[in-house]
């Protein structure tokens, strides 16, 4: 008998585990509610000194613990009994046109609650109780009782406004941060995708095989092979870096530039400036921004006509990077210097740099102009 008591003690019976799974079911609640529960007990208990101060300076009888305590759990009970209780189910099942019945049933009970309270209950154990006499009932218990409980549940409604509105906006948000990674996920599906269909290696020896073919029989050819080459290994390497040099971004135009002057000859009128350059390796700036808007002169302007040249300036300074350029347009296709590639850019440039960058684009006659400046978060 004497072993059989000892193991009863040290090993754990089915009563151990039960009381343990409930101690873990209260920790558990505690840490998904203990919080906004605290923080409506503060406020109530906020409310409650500020409501019973005043009530003292009015009638110090009026103020004790035990009838503070059972009439504004009783206003308690209103205001969350309406809210959880009636209006965000009923809202939650669409049904609005109940919530009005059930809001004056809430109140007829609310009214026969304190009516038990004040003239049953207060009397019978000798608390001060301002309705003392049954003459009092329509001359000032219901109206006072109406006043509490439309109060409290004007004040359940603002309440219950809130916290949905606080819910529609997370909700938001979440939609929002939700779309923002599938957009991100499908983009960059498609940039692997797009990489995958060409083996980078291959292509540069491939064209390191041209280069050499080319150079001692067309030193022009060669000069393309190799910007071209230049080209491709930018937008392999650097395209998927968050911020590059500003100076890969340029020698990407330039080689652009250059395959382009060897297409069209000489009927091809632009001129390209770039000052600063000693900053090139200083500012860096997310890749293929600038060349998106070079690319986009090229696509919508007319770059032969010799007596209005297209101009490209790129201007760099310690602490921000200018761009503007000018260009004839073309009849055909209608002109846009706006489509998906530069809102998306733009999208990106306002969310990195937020006011410090900024796009205008403006047209005088039949000559697009286009300006963009971004200043860079001093470090």
């Amino acid at each position: 008998m004497v072993e059989t008591d000892i193991q009863k003690t040290i090993i754990p019976g089915t009563g151990w585990s039960v009381r343990t799974a409930r101690l873990e079911r209260i920790r558990a609640w505690f840490r998904r509610y203990g919080r906004p529960v605290g923080f409506h007990l503060l406020a109530w208990l906020l409310y409650f000194a500020v409501n019973n101060l005043l009530i003292f300076f009015s009638d110090i009888r009026q103020v004790t613990p035990q009838r503070t305590i059972f009439t504004y759990s009783l206003v308690a009970a209103l205001f969350y009994t309406n809210v959880y209780g009636l209006v965000k189910p009923l809202v939650a099942k669409r049904q609005y046109w109940l919530i009005p019945i059930y809001t004056v049933a809430l109140l007829a009970a609310f009214i026969g609650l304190r009516y038990l309270l004040f003239y049953v209950y207060f009397p019978a154990v000798g608390y001060p109780n301002e309705y003392r006499q049954f003459n009092t009932m329509y001359a000032k218990f219901l109206p006072d009782s109406l006043w509490v409980g439309m109060q409290y549940l004007l004040f359940s409604y603002g309440y219950w406004f809130a916290i949905h509105s606080l819910a529609l906006e997370r909700q938001k948000r979440h939609i929002q941060n939700d779309l923002l990674r599938v957009e991100k996920a499908k983009s960059e599906k498609e940039l692997a995708f797009l990489r995958a269909q060409l083996n980078p290696h291959f292509m540069y020896n491939t064209l390191n095989f041209f280069y050499s073919e080319a150079i001692g029989t067309s030193p022009q050819l060669a000069d393309g092979i190799l910007a071209l080459a230049s080209m491709m290994r930018t937008v392999t390497e650097l395209s998927d870096k968050a911020t590059i040099p500003v100076h890969n971004e340029l020698e990407h135009i330039r080689n652009y530039i250059q395959l382009q002057r060897m297409r069209f000859e000489d009927r091809m009128y632009l001129f390209f400036d770039v000052q600063g350059e000693e900053y090139e390796r200083y500012l860096y700036l997310p890749p293929l921004v600038l060349i998106s808007l070079v690319e986009n002169l090229f696509k919508h302007g007319e770059l032969a006509d010799p007596d209005h040249p297209a101009h490209i300036r790129i201007r760099l300074e310690e602490n921000g990077i200018y761009y503007s350029s000018s260009n004839l347009k073309k009849e055909f296709p209608v002109y846009s210097q706006g489509g998906v590639g530069m809102k998306n850019i733009d999208n990106q440039l306002t969310s990195l740099y937020k006011e410090k960058y900024k796009r205008v684009i403006r047209e005088e006659g039949n000559v697009y102009f286009v300006e963009m400046y971004i200043l860079m978060p001093e470090s």
